[in-house]
């Protein structure tokens, strides 16, 4: 919704019309090892496709779209306040889970020494639940380096807490 750290943002605040579609992450996502051996060309052929799609039907209309807002069109407070990471990859286009789900645990990071895994679900940090990836940042704005907490997962349907070092 709205303002997100990421190529379209400009184009949303100047009430351009955005749609944000990407193949999903890997493990060497936005990281130089991230190279032309890891794209998703099945991936990249059916987002593709799906715009192609949007595209043809948009042409297609009678009328004008109208634009409508989705949400804040500049940084909210949460954006600026990170002091920490847990260093996940969080699943942002799942919207059928409760929780955040880690699409990849980035070695070495806070959450991977924890014992986090990739398909892990947040569903709490500190006692607070995380319904969504709004929550999660939120909870992730309260915390301070060298805090340790405690982060609720779901994993294969069992419940696990792990202790986290930030």
């Amino acid at each position: 919704e709205g303002y997100g750290p990421s190529d379209h943002a400009s184009f949303y605040a100047k009430d351009i019309p955005v749609a944000f579609v990407f193949t999903g992450v890997h493990d060497d996502y936005h990281k130089p090892s991230d190279d032309a051996d890891l794209i998703n060309y099945e991936g990249e052929k059916s987002v593709a496709d799906l715009v192609y799609e949007i595209v043809l039907d948009i042409n297609n209309q009678q009328e004008a779209l109208v634009y409508q807002e989705a949400g804040p069109k500049e940084p909210q407070d949460n954006y600026k306040r990170f002091k920490v990471t847990l260093g996940i990859m969080p699943d942002v286009a799942s919207s059928d889970v409760k929780g955040v789900r880690a699409d990849a645990v980035i070695e070495g990071r806070p959450a991977f020494n924890s014992g986090m895994q990739k398909g892990d679900i947040i569903v709490a940090m500190e006692g607070k639940s995380v319904n969504d990836i709004y929550d999660y940042m939120n909870r992730l704005a309260d915390f301070k380096v060298g805090q340790r907490i405690s982060v609720d997962v779901i994993r294969d349907g069992e419940k696990v807490i792990l202790i986290v070092d930030l």
